[in-house]
């Protein structure tokens, strides 16, 4: 008869809503216990400072484009990882490095790892990598820019050493002051090119981590709760079967 009190899918929801529930709550209570301890990340952020106008004058050296098109490579991550003594496929997964400012002179490094102490220690090697890399890839022209400033300073000597030879000649005196002066500006100049290209990527050891919780444990909540759900209905389903007049027969 179609007014039977255990027909459709309501009716039995009205009868065995306390075990739908029970079964959604434990599937619940599994999951967010389960997603509390895998859902949370902790991404280790530092800045690295570029000073873009003593490389760009150079175009074999690592600025500009280059140097975005270097940061968005596998192959950079990897250099890196190896220089941090870090895993690569880590790297590559869980590293970024963007450059931002108007000449492109912070390259931002984000790395995201399973604890603090993680993600601080690997985002400190990170940001000490992509220095050293700058060093390796600008230093050819490092070591150009270095014999010039020694060759400065070895002109300064020079004329200095026939400043004493001169002795007390006031026309000499003054031809090798005005000489010495124009070769120790000339000295000092080199000198601070090559120190401000060699120390143009810098870092200086700030390392901030903040803890993150994802999506990831969010979606392992809700899919617990749908099965949970599913997993309910059916055990209603089952246990209304049981109960029907003639189950035993």
């Amino acid at each position: 008869m179609s007014d039977s009190p255990r027909t459709g899918i309501a009716a039995m929801i009205a009868r065995e809503w306390w075990l739908v529930a029970a079964t959604v709550v434990v599937a619940g209570i599994i999951a967010f216990f389960a997603s509390g301890t895998s859902g949370s990340t902790y991404v280790g952020t530092a800045t690295v400072t570029v000073n873009q106008p003593a490389v760009s004058k150079y175009p074999t050296m690592l600025f500009g484009d280059r140097m975005l098109d270097i940061l968005d490579s596998a192959d950079f991550r990897t250099q890196v990882a190896e220089a941090a003594g870090l895993d690569a496929a880590d790297v590559r997964e869980n590293f970024r490095a963007t450059a931002t400012g108007k000449l492109l002179d912070r390259v931002n490094v984000r790395y995201t790892a399973s604890s603090e102490a993680a993600a601080k220690s690997g985002t400190d090697a990170l940001a000490n990598g992509i220095v050293e890399f700058a060093a390796q890839f600008n230093a050819p022209e490092i070591t150009r820019l270095k014999a010039v400033a020694d060759a400065g300073d070895e002109s300064v000597r020079r004329v200095r050493a026939l400043q004493k030879k001169v002795g007390d000649n006031a026309f000499e005196q003054a031809q090798i002051e005005t000489q010495l002066a124009i070769v120790e500006q000339t000295a000092i100049t080199n000198r601070s090119i090559y120190d401000l290209a060699r120390a143009a990527y810098a870092f200086d050891g700030t390392v901030s981590v903040a803890q993150q919780t994802g999506s990831r444990g969010i979606d392992v909540l809700a899919g617990a709760l749908l099965a949970g759900l599913v997993a309910g209905l059916g055990l209603a389903a089952l246990r209304e079967r049981s109960l029907a007049p003639g189950a035993a027969a």
